[in-house]
C-alpha cells in the first residue's frame, strides 16, 4: 500500500521517514517496525529513529519494544500547532 505524504506534516517539522511512520500510524492502529517499513516505505534503517523521535516529540508512543501506535488525532494536532 502506498501511503499519502502530507504537507501539513511537513510544515509541523516532521522529518520524511517520521511523516511516513506517522501516515502508517494513523491508518493502521497499532504496528511493528516492519509493518511500518513494508506499508509507509521507511528504510529498516531509519524505523527505529523515527519512532524515537515522535516520541520525544509527543506525536507518537512506543506501546511495547516491538509494537507503536499514534497518538489521538486530536493530541496530535494540538501538540503540532504548539511546535
Amino acid at each position: 500500500m502506498r501511503l499519502p505524504d502530507h504537507a501539513v506534516l511537513e510544515e509541523g517539522g516532521l522529518t520524511l521517514y517520521e511523516r511516513k511512520a506517522l501516515i502508517a500510524l494513523t491508518v493502521f492502529g497499532v504496528a511493528d517496525a516492519a509493518a511500518l517499513c513494508r506499508e509507509g516505505g521507511v528504510p529498516t534503517s531509519k524505523i527505529y529513529l523515527a519512532m524515537e523521535n515522535l516520541a520525544v516529540t509527543d506525536r507518537g508512543e512506543p506501546r511495547s519494544p516491538a509494537e507503536h501506535l499514534p497518538l489521538r488525532s486530536r493530541n496530535a494536532a494540538r501538540r503540532m500547532r504548539r511546535g
